[in-house]
Order: structure tokens, then sequence, then C-alpha cells
């Protein structure tokens, strides 16, 4: 309904700072009343917040637990519209990792189905042993588990922020490491990689975020380089829906994140 902004907080220096001691390390939901533009709650959940979803009705909120490697669940209850009370739950893609600072998945992008049945988790693990490198997951929220037999290792890149085709059965998913964009097909109970295109480097560093526009183009973020010896600032791609190609190229400040589109 619009009353209620979710921050998360990304916090590595609040782990850093505070080893063997998990309930120290967890970084905060932030609730903001969008009316006052005040703080009502501050919610511990988890090590390293980052990605986050909200269910359709509204009342629970899904957050990709870097430190933890899970999914951390905060469930609004009661009456109070001001401070109502908050079930947090962090369920592991496995097992909590000893060190919060060196996770082996490390989810940090959430993609959520429009039905509000699927949180697809992207990972950024800090290294690529394992064959973590890529992971994507689904997390079934009715059953509130991870769902293996929907996750792949396959991507060429580390999986970011995508959105839903309008058919709903395929997801669109920018990779970073070897930039490109993804097809998924997620119909049913399985997930298939269907295609992944790279993009060309002269219009597109580091892809983040895509969404589908009002025309129905897909619009691609690329964060650009900001480093003391390279700066270029970022992009965002306008996308044809049938085979991805540039229909323009959008220059834009440094780092740019996300986009979004409101409704007419």
């Amino acid at each position: 309904d619009g009353a209620r902004a979710f921050v998360s907080h990304y916090d590595l220096t609040r782990a850093l700072a505070n080893p063997g001691n998990r309930a120290e390390q967890r970084s905060s939901l932030v609730v903001i009343d969008t009316r006052t533009m005040q703080v009502t709650q501050r919610i511990p959940v988890c090590v390293a917040a980052h990605g986050m979803a909200l269910s359709p009705d509204g009342r629970t909120v899904y957050m990709a637990c870097y430190g933890d490697d899970a999914l951390g669940v905060v469930s609004f209850t009661g009456t109070q519209p001001d401070a109502p009370v908050a079930e947090v739950r962090v369920i592991p893609i496995r097992e909590l990792p000893p060190n919060p600072t060196s996770p082996t998945y490390g989810p940090y992008a959430i993609t959520p189905s429009p039905d509000g049945s699927t949180v697809w988790v992207g990972c950024s693990p800090p290294n690529t042993s394992g064959g973590s490198r890529g992971l994507f997951i689904a997390f079934d929220t009715a059953t509130m588990s991870f769902d293996t037999t929907r996750a792949t290792t396959t991507l060429v890149g580390t999986p970011f922020f995508g959105t839903y085709a309008p058919d709903g059965a395929t997801l669109v998913l920018p990779l970073q490491g070897r930039d490109a964009i993804a097809r998924i097909a997620v119909m049913g109970s399985s997930l298939r990689v269907v295609s992944q295109t790279p993009v060309s480097a002269e219009d597109c560093t580091l892809p983040h975020q895509v969404a589908v526009g009002p025309d129905g183009l897909y619009y691609l973020v690329c964060e650009g380089f900001h480093t003391s010896t390279r700066r270029e600032r970022g992009t965002v791609l306008a996308l044809r829906p049938d085979d991805l190609s540039v229909v323009h190229r959008y220059e834009v400040g440094a780092f740019p994140d996300a986009i979004t589109f409101t409704g007419a």
C-alpha cells in the first residue's frame, strides 16, 4: 500500500568488527513510515543483508543474507500499524558458514516471481572454489525451503537482479564476471538456461539489474567502472525483447544501480 519502506544494510563492517559473535554481526531491516519519513522499526535479521523482495500481500520481506549463506524471512503479524510484530527466520542454502565474512555462496540478489510463489536468489561468492560460482537457486515460499531441483551453476557469470518476461515463464537475468544477459525458462518445477548473450563492453560494463519498461523493452542498468585508475560513467541499455539487441544507449551518472517504472 506504499505506507512503509524497507531498507536493507549490506553491513560488512559490522561483521568484521564482531568476529565470533554472530548476533552482533547481524545487519538490520529498517522500516520507515513513508507518511512521516520516520523509522518505526530496526529488526536484526542476518549478516550483510542485501537484495530484498516483498510478498504480494505486503506482510513478508525476503532478504538475501550474504554472510549467512541464507535467505532471511521477516513476517509481520499483529494489528499495530506503526510497529507490527516481526517474526524473523534465517534459512540457509545448506548450513550457516562458520565465518560470516567468508561465505561459500554469498546470496546477494533477489528476483521474485509475480505471484510470490518463488524467490530466486543470485549468489556472489567471495571466491570461486567448490563450484559455487554463479549459483542461482529457487526458494519456495510455500514450503519455506530452497529447491535444489530448480538451481544452476552453469551461468557464465555471477547472477544479479533479473525480471520476469511478460509471458511469466522466462526470467531475464544480468550476469557479471563475463558480462552477459541470460534467458532462463522457469515454468513448472524445472529450470533451463535458454541462452547467455554477451553484452558489448562499449555499451555496457558490469550489468546489474534489468526491468521491463512500459514500452515493452528491457532496460538494463550497467554500473560502469569506478576505480582510481579507470572511471567510466554507467549506462542504461534499452533492449528489444525478442533478441535482446540494443535499441538505445543512455549514458548516466556514476555507479547506477537499478531502474524502476511507476504505473500510469
